[in-house]
């Protein structure tokens, strides 16, 4: 069994929630996991906008220093997932890291914005 999985660089998801939803809740292409770059977030939008149904869960790396950036990754509650915690967020500050546990496999997955 495999995962269906999206990625985009969104520039900014608050002003695409109609097409992020359409995305999230579309029963002909349901997918397992979703990626965004540049997410343009901040720590003042609560999760719970980005998925009103909350069938997902949302990992997200907000950029807190200035305009733009930030990753966001949504996982399937149906999912067995765990956040890695093993990059230091004062150096790494937009990257997040999580599995998702199929047995017998176990697949990485690292969402991250280069600073450069």
């Amino acid at each position: 069994m495999g995962l269906k999985c999206y990625y985009a660089n969104s520039r900014s998801l608050m002003n695409k929630l109609p097409e992020l939803y359409q995305i999230l809740y579309d029963t002909r292409v349901p997918y397992d996991c979703l990626f965004f770059t540049e997410t343009w977030l901040r720590s003042t939008t609560p999760s719970s906008l980005l998925d009103p149904k909350g069938e997902y869960m949302v990992f997200r790396k907000d950029r807190s220093d200035k305009a733009g950036g930030g990753v966001c990754a949504f996982v399937s509650k149906k999912l067995r997932c765990l956040e890695c915690v093993q990059f230091n967020v004062t150096t790494d500050p937009e990257i997040i890291c999580f599995d998702v546990l199929m047995r017998p496999d176990k697949y990485r997955f690292i969402v991250f914005l280069s600073l450069s």
